[in-house]
């Protein structure tokens, strides 16, 4: 078996290890690990869903006014504009554009170490570091932005 047959190969095992960890966690409730953060954005994303999307989202963490954007509500307008489509339900919703994010942002990065020749001495692999920290968050299949931050980065 050659070399590029075994990174394929322990890429599919990751793959494959990460959904069965996604999945375990797929209707537990947001408050685990990162319950502050999930929440305020599932928060967020549900006013959108009732009240209709908007730019000055309503982020009710911090007290009144309640409308304190932290980030472009990019992924909180994606995340509700399908929870309205498809009616499914908040969290689960959430936690599926931020799996298909993360993914997307694999094969981002395998198209582009597919352009390049590193050797495997050498610094090459820090280009998927990014991925370490996101691989963590969808451990737990959160609620979260990060995954499509870094797929658009």
């Amino acid at each position: 078996m050659n070399r590029n047959s075994w990174i394929l190969l322990v890429g599919l095992f990751a793959v494959v290890v990460q959904l069965i960890c996604s999945l375990h966690g797929w209707n537990k409730r947001l408050l685990d690990l990162h319950a502050f953060r999930q929440t305020q954005t599932a928060i967020s994303t549900y006013y959108m869903v009732e009240e209709g999307l908007a730019i000055d989202y309503q982020t009710p963490v911090l007290g009144k006014p309640w409308q304190i954007p932290m980030e472009f509500p990019s992924y909180q307008l994606l995340v509700a504009s399908l929870v309205k489509v498809s009616k499914a339900p908040l969290e689960q919703t959430g936690r599926f554009v931020s799996m298909l994010f993360f993914y997307l942002s694999i094969l981002s990065c395998l198209l582009i170490l597919r352009q390049w020749t590193i050797d495997a001495s050498s610094d090459g692999h820090r280009i998927c570091d990014p991925f370490d920290e996101p691989a963590l968050y969808m451990f737990w299949s959160t609620f979260m932005i990060e995954s499509m931050a870094l797929c658009l980065h």
